[in-house]
């Protein structure tokens, strides 16, 4: 019997005792096995990441850890003997070398195998977590097919045909995945509906559940007698929606349910739940605004000139209309005298003309009130309109960003003030112009060149290497129109980059999501080294001004470098904006946050970016020999919202097409990024839609991958 005849021999034996395994997960393990006997050198590199394959492979496969390590350890101690090596020593001391050395090669091959399984397990794990939390966020979010989402629904539990209830608590630590309280939640609604057609996950920060509308009632009772349990009598706060039938039916009822919560919260209701059958009168109110409006400017602004202003006396008018008129009770109720309240009745009636003491005056006065409270009357007024999302439209101040030499970075010079200035920026809009940085003066022209003549291709060219074909490294061109930016297409075309990794990477080799090889155009060749050299020049620079952010924020220089960006997740974009056409309601990129710690962006000449700040939109044109930067939502949520991930925009006026080149430096694709020591953020301001990023739980590549998808919903279907 030849060796190769042994080799697979041993495989086969070492399969079935390893509980039937298939043996070719050892790949070249025997082969390599007897080199390591003839040579006495270590494993390389090169066997070590097809380990690492193979174990991935393993772990697909649903083969156990324990048998993948009984394979390989079988399959060594079976062929040690038949090594040429040892068959043919002739003293102890050679024997006991080739040992040593096999010994040392199937311990290295073991941890390698083991290490690619539990990377794939963690993978896999990670790739089911983020499909529910993508259902979720389709389901919750109202962008998703409808269709679509009934198909998938079944995959979660849910037969979205039938009526759905939601139900959607709210407490004052952030609900968030996979704690104790939101599985003690799941397993009671589980219980309580009969084990089927429930959902109960969270979305920013809220703890949500989707409940079956024939067993509401029962789900709900239990919901609260959890909550109880877990948190107290006090703190918390359900809002339940009414039952509608579909997809389109769950969106609407968690609407309603969390404007429950909202307007309890605003009206100062009493109570552990908000039903918002309960509150359509004030939904009545919200919905002519306008009147509402002017009954509040005709009834109650005569009471801002009292003296104290208008809040004592609105709180004595509510709590009065609560009581019944009943002035003893009112006083008992705000803790005051009698006399008082009788004192400010009589002051609302002189002001107003209204006196609380007639019915039809009170319901006049109870009426204007609930608005006041509705629209956050006075206080909203004295600062400004309620601001209860930002749109696209708004005012363009005169304001400017900072630029900032960060030279001192680079040349071992004092770097206090370069720290400082970060903080500032940081700070107060999010953005900055980055300048001293020392690249090298042909970088972006070259870049710049390449990338006009790839866009003056026909499309049909351009699509060669449309993202598709780049499978789930995420890679290549997409069209005008081809991304989304809050569920609307962008007026610009691009091509996607990222870290160059060839097919034998072992993230690559897992299937890991935007890990890959990049795509270049075969009729632009130039543009594969413009672009590998940016990326190369911008990760030093996103490295070196991380250095200033750790030093504005009291930590070492190294911070970022020695952990989160150690392997960073870079990703490049390269953007084509057509100009809009005048009067156009377009955008070339809608109003949106990055997504990691920094963006490092160059543009040509003709501008277009605005930066949202706290008086309206500031125009950041393009400066030469700078880049714009600005923070993300990982360093947001890393200085619990010290440092602000900031709105911005980019509409194209100018009647040309506009290059831009936005650098993406986030961190590692499995790094978790909990808040710094000290900075939770607990008395941070609400972002502009809405969401709490300390809600979120998972790694880096859980965050990206979900927003990603949502900006290319046919991509992810396609190749996720």
């Amino acid at each position: 019997m030849d060796f190769a005849q042994l080799r697979d021999e041993t495989a086969r034996a070492a399969a079935a005792e390893a509980g039937g395994v298939d043996p070719t997960l050892l790949g070249d393990f025997l082969d390599e096995l007897t080199l390591v006997a003839s040579t006495g050198k270590a494993l390389p590199d090169r066997a070590l990441a097809a380990c690492r394959a193979l174990g991935a492979r393993a772990a697909d496969g649903g083969v156990p850890l324990r048998a993948l390590v009984d394979l390989y350890l079988s399959a060594a101690w079976r062929i040690w003997k038949e090594l040429p090596t040892v068959r043919d020593a002739t003293d102890a001391a050679t024997v006991r070398n080739v040992g040593e050395a096999v010994l040392r090669a199937s311990d290295a091959a073991v941890a390698a195998a083991a290490e690619g399984f539990q990377a794939a397990r963690r993978f896999a794990v990670r790739r089911e977590e983020s499909a529910r939390r993508e259902f979720v966020d389709d389901l919750l979010g109202g962008t998703a097919d409808i269709g679509a989402l009934a198909a998938r629904s079944e995959e979660f539990g849910l037969d979205l045909g039938g009526p759905h209830v939601l139900a959607v608590a709210t407490a004052g630590t952030p609900f968030v995945d996979a704690t104790p309280i939101v599985s003690r939640v799941e397993d009671a609604v589980s219980r309580a509906s009969g084990g089927g057609d429930t959902l109960v996950t969270t979305k920013e920060g809220l703890l949500t559940c989707v409940l079956p509308a024939g067993a509401a009632e029962s789900t709900v009772e239990s919901l609260m007698a959890t909550l109880r349990r877990s948190l107290g009598e006090r703190g918390w706060r359900v809002g339940i929606g009414r039952a509608y039938p579909g997809a389109a039916g769950v969106l609407r009822s968690y609407e309603e349910a969390r404007d429950a919560l909202d307007l309890a919260a605003r009206l100062g209701l009493p109570g552990p739940v908000a039903r918002s059958v309960d509150l359509l009168v004030y939904q009545v109110l919200l919905r002519d605004r306008a009147a509402i409006t002017d009954l509040i400017d005709t009834v109650l602004t005569p009471l801002t000139t009292a003296r104290g202003g208008a809040r004592p006396l609105l709180d004595t008018l509510a709590a009065y209309a609560a009581h019944g008129g009943n002035t003893a009770a009112t006083a008992r109720a705000l803790h005051l005298a009698v006399r008082t309240v009788t004192y400010r009745l009589d002051r609302i009636a002189a002001l107003t003309g209204y006196d609380p003491a007639r019915p039809d005056d009170r319901y006049v006065l109870q009426t204007a009130v609930l608005g006041a409270r509705l629209l956050d009357w006075p206080e909203a007024s004295e600062g400004g309109p309620r601001d209860a999302g930002i749109g696209q439209d708004g005012r363009v101040t005169s304001a400017s960003l900072p630029v900032i030499d960060v030279s001192p970075l680079l040349s071992g010079a004092d770097p206090g003030q370069v720290a400082r200035d970060i903080g500032t920026a940081c700070r107060a809009s999010g953005f900055f112009y980055v300048s001293g940085h020392g690249l090298p003066a042909r970088l972006l022209p070259d870049l710049e060149a390449a990338s006009g003549r790839f866009f003056g291709l026909p499309v049909e060219e351009k699509l060669e290497i449309a993202m598709a074909r780049g499978g789930r490294a995420w890679r290549g061109y997409f069209p005008v129109g081809g991304e989304l930016t809050s569920g609307r297409p962008d007026l610009k075309e691009g091509l996607y980059f990222g870290t160059e990794l060839g097919s034998d990477d072992p993230r690559v080799r897992a299937g890991v999501p935007l890990h890959g090889a990049n795509l270049f155009p075969r009729q632009v060749p130039e543009l594969r080294d413009a672009v590998l050299a940016y990326l190369d020049a911008l990760t030093g620079l996103g490295q070196t001004v991380l250095h200033g952010v750790a030093l504005s924020l009291g930590l070492d220089a190294d911070y970022f470098a020695a952990g989160y960006t150690a392997d960073p997740t870079v990703l490049f974009r390269i953007f084509h904006y057509p100009p809009s056409a005048p009067g156009a309601d377009d955008w070339g990129v809608g109003q949106h946050t990055d997504y990691g710690l920094l963006t490092l962006l160059a543009q040509d000449d003709v501008g277009g970016l605005q930066v949202r700040g706290p008086d309206g939109w500031i125009d950041a044109p393009p400066i030469p020999d700078t880049f714009v930067c600005n923070i993300g939502d990982m360093l947001d949520r890393l200085t619990g919202g010290e440092y602000r991930s900031t709105l911005h925009r980019v509409r194209n006026e100018s009647g040309r097409g506009r290059l831009s080149f936005p650098f993406f430096f986030d961190p590692a694709f499995d790094a978790e990024v909990p808040p710094l020591p000290g900075r939770t953020g607990a008395g941070a301001v609400q972002r502009w839609d809405g969401k709490d990023l300390r809600a979120f739980t998972g790694t880096y590549g859980d965050y990206l991958l979900g927003k990603v998808s949502s900006v290319f919903p046919q991509l992810r279907a396609d190749v996720l």
